[in-house]
């Protein structure tokens, strides 16, 4: 009986601590938006138009995204569906890393400037110098 009664009272005591719990949706920490992105900053988001996880490139370069995720835990290698480049510098997102990097195909940012897909882009293709429009999108893997 004394048993019964320290289970009962164990039940009763995590059911308090269970109701008054809150459940949090993970969205916060894991939802970017363009406003996240600052002046200075390469952003890289997981998705069209600013959403999704970022990834942010500050100071310079990352010539290999290999090891680096989005803040929603996604690697960010060929993951980059929208790009802004807060830096007063073109910047250059390419298909492979370092030292592969001028093997396939580049993307130019300019300056202060963004695109929301990469769907339809113009691109410098080092195999034979021409500048096609391909769809870019989960395509990058460098930033310089």
């Amino acid at each position: 009986m004394r048993i019964a009664k320290r289970v009962g009272a164990s039940f009763a005591a995590f059911g308090v601590a269970l109701a008054g719990m809150t459940l949090v949706a993970p969205t916060s920490a894991q939802a970017a938006g363009a406003s996240d992105c600052k002046s200075g900053q390469i952003c890289l988001f997981e998705n069209e138009n600013f959403t999704g996880g970022i990834f942010r490139v500050s100071g310079g370069c990352d010539k290999d995204l290999g090891d680096n995720y989005f803040s929603s835990g996604t690697r960010v290698v060929d993951r980059t569906s929208s790009i802004i480049n807060k830096t007063g510098s073109v910047v250059f997102v390419a298909e492979f890393p370092d030292p592969y990097r001028k093997a396939g195909y580049e993307l130019g940012v300019q300056g202060n400037h963004s695109f929301a897909n990469l769907r339809s882009v113009k691109v410098l293709n080092y195999r034979n110098g021409q500048f096609p429009t391909i769809n870019f999108d989960n395509n990058a893997s460098a930033v310089c």
